[in-house]
């Protein structure tokens, strides 16, 4: 039928990968097994029905403080749980999310059409001299200095499809595909933006900022929306405010533009998040409740600003800190978030391009100086940055071994011999800075040899707008966030900008493709990552049943410790109310009171309806004691089980009976 629909239709090619992008990657979803992972049990199910169903201050953190983030990007699952068939879920979920694939798709395709299409772009059109009419052509493709092959249409698309898988194929795009993490839902809005300015720049071969006023607003309030969906994606609004200014414009157009895309991605998460911060002001007098109460001073939380990040490891010392893209390929325990294990060769690749493209505008801008006292001053700095930044390279993998070697003496009981490691790792720091201090000292920085001819203006300005989008968002991430999941854009865009900085490297075409190649295929066999905790699928999406016990409609049911389980709330009487007491609010905590600590200790005093408490039986001890604190008394012989094929055995439900309730 889809066959007989598109042979009617005859659909352009972007329409086919547009349905193709849904089907395939919806079918790996449901390939991969169903969504069982760690936060959509702690709260991507239940923030949406919390949200639908008014539990706002009703409950208090069942999900501990992710009760509290925006439930709009999970309004999604949530909606498809409730109204279709698991394996039906999946596969939207990641047909959704194989959407990325279309962008991707179109992005290079506009891209690549610009850098081997020196002509033109594409099928264009022109006036033509009979009757002042104008008629489609096709654009000729010529041979510059035998660099260039003939590329038509049809090698262009393959090739835009070729760099699509590779962009789709990473620890993010696969391992999070169909699930409910959300990252690679919030890049869409961020290539939709990226796709804007691209076909701006390249359908019209115009790069002045001064014609980019309707698509900075809308690339901006793309970018607002995702920001606003998550907010831990703030890294690309800083990345493509800063790569707009590689655009052509005086500095008051920048200036302006900067303004003005500013605006517009506030302006977005004012409508994907708005309503939420509105909310939250409201009920707790802060707009991100309860993040940065250092700042908003919310009654409800104590003054300290919430740390979600602090048990991801963060490079130590400069070399680490500068040669971070490295160890996503040489060390995995440097990635937090949900996805561990995690080994990517494409941001060490990236990472030296961009040097080498750095290298490479050095190299021509000293080469176009006539003033041969200035030049040989540039030359002289050429050298320097050159040697250092070979050195620097070079000691790289060093690092690497020396700390496997200290590693591995100590594991020996071999201490005393850690001194002469040192010292020969010293030793081959000195050799390498002789042997490059030669080499370089040797160049002829004026000589150009293959690359010497520069790439054309216009690809060379898309170029530089994606390295500049590129590096912007990584070092906001790596300063801010530093949780490999949420790299989902740059994930995808990354083959893209390998292409690109090759084009600008490598002038012969057979020696780029090569290069180009051999990238690909590394990053291919680098890619490693766990797949978030799945399950087979079932006739329904969630398989929990509530035990019968006495008036749970109108009790209170207590959460201790920190486990993933207000999934479980649906399923209960609308009219059950659920408090966490322990994760970050802690509101056993003696000596700290809060607006939130007087309310629960008010409910408590006040309530005339059953107590339960929600805990596993081998956690039983320590939450027992937990409420004992509280003047709650847990009857051990009083329970009965819950069963969910989401949770290990031993969830259970224990009678609590309210004695001398104490004031927390």
């Amino acid at each position: 039928m889809l066959f007989i629909l598109l042979k009617l239709r005859k659909p352009s090619p972007s329409f086919i990968i547009f349905i193709l992008s849904i089907i395939i990657f919806g079918s790996i979803s449901v390939y991969l097994g169903q969504d069982n992972n760690w936060d959509m049990r702690n709260y991507h199910f239940y923030n949406p029905y919390s949200f639908f169903n008014n539990r706002l201050g009703f409950d208090y953190a069942p999900a501990q403080v992710h009760t509290y983030l925006n439930p709009t990007a999970d309004i999604i699952f949530y909606f498809l749980v409730v109204n279709f068939p698991p394996k039906l879920v999946g596969f939207l979920m990641g047909g959704i999310h194989g959407l990325n694939f279309w962008f991707l798709f179109l992005i290079t395709y506009y891209i690549l059409k610009k850098i081997y299409l020196r002509t033109g772009h594409g099928n264009i059109l022109k006036p033509s001299s009979e009757n002042g009419k104008k008629k489609r052509i096709s654009v000729i493709f010529r041979e510059e200095n035998n660099y260039n092959m003939r590329w038509p249409n049809q090698a262009i698309i393959a090739f835009s499809l070729l760099i699509g898988v590779v962009g789709l194929y990473g620890p993010i795009s696969i391992f999070e595909l169909g699930f409910t993490f959300n990252d690679n839902l919030v890049s869409l809005f961020i290539l939709g933006a990226i796709l804007l300015l691209i076909r701006k720049m390249v359908l019209e071969g115009n790069y002045n900022l001064k014609d980019f006023k309707k698509e900075l607003v809308l690339s901006g309030l793309l970018v607002g929306i995702g920001i606003g969906l998550k907010l831990a994606h703030v890294s690309y609004g800083i990345g493509i405010v800063l790569a707009i200014t590689a655009l052509k414009g005086d500095w008051r157009s920048k200036l302006l533009s900067i303004s003005l895309i500013s605006v517009s991605i506030a302006a977005g998460v004012l409508i994907s998040s708005g309503h939420w911060m509105f909310l939250m002001w409201t009920k707790f007098e802060s707009p991100i409740f309860p993040f940065y109460n250092e700042i908003f001073q919310s009654p409800y939380y104590i003054l300290n600003n919430i740390d979600i990040l602090r048990l991801n490891p963060r490079p130590k010392g400069l070399i680490e800190t500068l040669f971070y893209p490295f160890y996503f390929l040489f060390d995995s325990d440097y990635k937090g978030g949900s996805v561990k294990q995690i080994r990517d060769a494409r941001y060490a690749i990236i990472y030296s391009l961009i040097i080498l493209s750095f290298l490479k505008a050095l190299r021509v801008n000293f080469r176009r100086n006539n003033d041969p006292k200035e030049r040989k001053s540039k030359y002289l700095l050429a050298r320097v940055s050159l040697s250092f930044l070979l050195f620097y390279t070079a000691i790289f993998p060093l690092t690497q071994v020396k700390s496997k070697l200290e590693w591995r003496l100590t594991a020996l009981d071999l201490t005393s011999y850690l001194i002469y490691a040192s010292l020969i790792n010293y030793l081959i720091y000195a050799i390498l800075a002789i042997l490059i201090f030669f080499i370089v000292k040797n160049m002829d920085l004026r000589r150009g040899g293959i690359g010497e001819q520069d790439t054309n203006e216009n690809s060379r300005q898309v170029t530089l707008f994606l390295i500049i989008f590129f590096i912007g968002s990584f070092i906001s991430w790596q300063i801010i966030f530093l949780i490999h999941r949420y790299l989902s854009p740059l994930e995808v865009l990354s083959p893209l900008l390998i292409v690109t900085l090759f084009v600008y490297l490598v002038e012969n075409s057979t020696l780029r493709n090569w290069f180009i190649s051999v990238s690909f295929i590394l990053i291919i066999f680098s890619v490693e990552g766990t797949i978030p905790k799945t399950m087979a699928w079932d006739k329904s999406y969630f398989r929990v049943t509530v035990p019968d016990m006495e008036q749970l409609d109108s009790s209170i049911i207590f959460m201790a410790g920190i486990n993933p389980i207000s999934y479980l709330i649906p399923f209960f009487p609308p009219g059950a109310r659920f408090i966490r007491l322990e994760g970050h609010f802690k509101f056993n905590n003696p000596g700290v009171e809060t607006q939130f600590h007087q309310e629960i200790n008010e409910i408590i005093q006040n309530h005339s309806g059953p107590f339960y408490l929600l805990s596993r039986l081998n956690y039983f001890s320590d939450h027992k004691k937990l409420l004992e604190d509280l003047g709650l008394r847990v009857i051990r012989a009083d329970s009965k089980g819950i069963k969910s094929e989401h949770e290990s055995e031993g969830l259970r439900l224990w009678v609590v009976r309210k004695e001398n309730p104490l004031t927390m």
